[in-house]
């Protein structure tokens, strides 16, 4: 910079060095450049116009045809390798339905007779389970009654009469199928909830208890259901 007074001059140089990789022509640009004319007092546009350069190949060194016709020699042609052919389209979406098909099939056949099973072998789980409950009961029945416990009866008796093959669900039920136990049924909500004279005979409950249960022991058991669908 040049300050003159009250003149200030600035002078900025920018160079640049283009190297060329292959002969042949370039073209540059033109370069314009916005600039603010103090003399004037506006602004003006300074234009480099462009140019062209020719670039000449070096000596000595071969031409672009020579060079192609030497890359193209020095490639290796591209044999293809023998042997077999591979095939890649192998029918496999047949095979693949058939065994799918097979798998379904058996699964259906063995699901059919696992149900075809369940539904006719008898519940000898649960007919077990219910005698032992049936004998517990029993044996609770016979407990109250020789302490005379007419609560305990009562309550003994309504399990006991929930664990035979009619499954009663309640005293009276009881005695709407069985009248024999009516009586017994009637002391004890007697002796419970309208005196507090005793009146339970609590022999003859056993006994009739007793007469029941060797009935139902000689009857035979009332057989399950038939299924709904027998070809299953």
């Amino acid at each position: 910079n040049n300050k003159d007074e009250q003149i200030l001059v600035g002078l900025r140089s920018e160079s640049t060095a283009m190297i060329a990789n292959e002969a042949g022509r370039y073209t540059l640009p033109e370069i314009k450049l916005a600039w603010w004319n103090t003399r004037t007092n506006r602004a003006e546009l300074a234009v480099l116009p462009a140019r062209e350069l020719v670039v000449s190949p070096a000596p000595g060194a071969p031409g672009d045809e020579a060079i192609e016709t030497a890359a193209s020699q020095a490639a290796p042609s591209a044999t293809p390798l023998s042997g077999p052919a591979i095939s890649t389209d192998t029918p496999l979406a047949p095979y693949r339905i058939i065994i799918a098909l097979l798998i379904c099939t058996n699964l259906l056949c063995l699901w059919a007779l696992l149900r075809r099973r369940d539904r006719t072998e008898p519940p000898l789980r649960d007919t077990e389970k219910n005698d032992q409950h049936e004998k517990a009961a029993y044996q609770r029945l016979k407990k109250a009654c020789k302490q005379r416990d007419t609560r305990a009866a009562r309550a003994a008796l309504q399990d006991w009469a929930s664990h035979q093959q009619d499954g009663y669900r309640s005293l009276a039920e009881l005695v709407a199928h069985e009248p024999a136990f009516a009586t017994h049924v009637d002391s004890i909500n007697a002796e419970l909830y309208r005196t507090t004279e005793p009146c339970v005979d609590y022999a003859a409950l056993l006994q009739t208890a007793a007469t029941y249960r060797k009935q139902q022991a000689a009857s035979p058991a009332k057989p399950a259901l038939a299924p709904l669908y027998k070809n299953l």
